[in-house]
């Protein structure tokens, strides 16, 4: 359909890619009157730093990556979400506030999962475009997606178990917030925002992989949604270098990742430098996704030294304790709970 309409109106998509958008971002620094300049990017972010950092290697002074993304990683490996399931529940089982082992977690996962596909349930929530209230059924892909989304967020950890142990139970009510957070996933997706992803391509083998853990996966491959589903009917968007390539560089680079994020995972991060010479990765222990660049360490002590230009070391540092909120009974600390 996002296709169909850039067609009609004429529009060239081929201009949506990593390419166009590092050459950009190094323009406008030039309008700007910096030769050279230090570069930050966060999540597809990092994409693009890593792609100017390919392009325009002498205006890049240093580089600050957090949850990093290569160009030649643009489809994620569905096991990275699977192993996460598996983190949840060790964390579950040693804060020992829900009684549960990580087995006990894992099992829930599945049975939740079963229980919506064998029996799709439907949830009332909010358009935001028009402000109408609709019905949405919600089976095992719509839960996966929601899980996907949300389980590498260390704001929304806490409350993943009493969320799956509510659905179990037939109460969807907290299932209706994590829906409507995510509506605009319903109402569609943008076109350019697809394009710019699958630009970056995928090589046969790292496809071939995860094609393979996706058969394994109790989430299939919805890691990779909705690109997965357009990668073989979207026209091809040719840049001037191969970005299934790992990048090669000397550029003092600074990576931080959480060690609660799935999408762009500390291993995935330890991947991509074993091509930068001059890197170090500081891993923020409990961080999920969106949250490491927050540390205070990190953000009051480490990114401003390395800009400064002072040696930094590949380090773990401490971003703060998860407490799981409990599966049933009276409990605040988070907005689905109402």
């Amino acid at each position: 359909m996002a296709l169909r309409k850039f067609q009609d109106k004429n529009i060239d998509i081929s201009g949506y890619n990593i390419e166009e958008h590092a050459k950009d971002a190094n323009d406008l620094m030039s309008a700007l009157g910096f030769d050279r300049y230090t570069i930050f990017g966060f999540s597809f972010g990092s994409h693009i730093a890593m792609t100017v950092m390919e392009l325009f290697p002498n205006q890049i002074e240093r580089a600050i990556l957090v949850g990093a993304d290569a160009p030649n990683q643009s489809f994620n490996f569905p096991s990275h979400l699977d192993e996460h399931v598996k983190k949840i529940g060790m964390l579950i089982e040693q804060e020992g506030t829900l009684n549960m082992t990580a087995q006990d977690f894992s099992s829930l996962v599945n049975k939740t999962l079963q229980k919506v596909k064998e029996n799709p349930v439907t949830v009332t929530v909010k358009n935001p475009l028009n402000l109408k209230k609709e019905d949405l059924s919600i089976g095992a892909f719509g839960l996966a997606l929601i899980l996907r989304l949300d389980i590498d967020d260390s704001y929304d950890i806490p409350v993943i178990p009493r969320l799956l142990h509510s659905i179990n139970n037939g109460d969807y009510s907290m299932l209706t917030w994590f829906v409507q957070k995510r509506m605009t996933l319903v109402l569609g997706l943008p076109g350019q925002g697809i394009n710019q992803q699958l630009a970056s391509k995928v090589s046969p083998q790292r496809w071939s992989t995860i094609e393979k853990e996706s058969n394994k996966s109790i989430f299939g491959n919805v890691v990779n949604f909705p690109f997965s589903a357009v990668k073989d009917l979207w026209p091809e968007t040719d840049l001037s270098f191969d970005p299934t390539i790992p990048i090669k560089t000397e550029i003092p680079t600074l990576f931080i990742s959480g060690q609660l994020d799935c999408r762009t995972p500390a291993q995935q991060t330890e991947s991509i430098m074993k091509f930068f010479t001059n890197a170090a990765h500081v891993q923020v222990e409990n961080a999920g996704h969106e949250q490491a660049q927050w540390d205070s360490d990190v953000a009051n002590t480490i990114i401003p030294s390395f800009m400064k230009g002072e040696s930094v070391e590949s380090t773990t540092v401490y971003y703060s304790d998860i407490k799981f909120i409990p599966l049933t009974g009276e409990a605040s600390g988070h907005p689905s709970l109402k």
